[in-house]
């Protein structure tokens, strides 16, 4: 904090600010890619339901939010590193776990629904040294958000 208004601190931010589009560009790359990545290896029903829940989001702007920014959030869900016990919590398992929606409007509110749950099983599945359920509101907040765009 007391290099804030200081030239490192100061340039970062000028360069943030400075290529906003180009960090726009690199988050709906990732997810672009990631739809294939999260097929890999899953049975043809569990992909075309993946694949439907993918497309049903990506078909309105809350959903492409929710589907970004989770990935970016909390990944694919294809490492063994985003996983506890062999349950994973990355995109793939939320659009695994989504209710059917009823169309566009509704994906953003089950997709948010499924994420919160998934991600209230990470932490009860988390070390307990990890202490992860300090992190859980701000969390559940965040996923919540996802549901909320649908109605804005």
């Amino acid at each position: 904090m007391a290099d804030f208004n200081g030239p490192r601190l100061s340039g970062l931010r000028k360069f943030l600010a400075s290529t906003v589009a180009e960090q726009s560009d690199f988050l709906f790359e990732r997810l672009r890619l990631s739809e294939e990545q999260m097929c890999e290896g899953m049975g043809a029903q569990d992909a075309t339901r993946l694949k439907r829940n993918f497309q049903l989001l990506s078909d309105s702007t809350a959903g492409t939010y929710a589907l970004v920014d989770y990935v970016n959030f909390k990944g694919e869900g294809t490492k063994p590193s985003e996983s506890y016990q062999g349950k994973s919590w990355g995109l793939r398992q939320v659009l695994l776990a989504m209710k059917d929606p009823d169309g566009v409007i509704d994906a953003p509110r089950r997709f948010a629904v499924a994420a919160s749950n998934i991600l209230r099983q990470r932490v009860k599945l988390s070390p307990p040294e990890r202490n992860e359920r300090q992190y859980l509101p701000g969390w559940l907040n965040r996923t919540a958000s996802y549901g909320e765009a649908s109605h804005n």
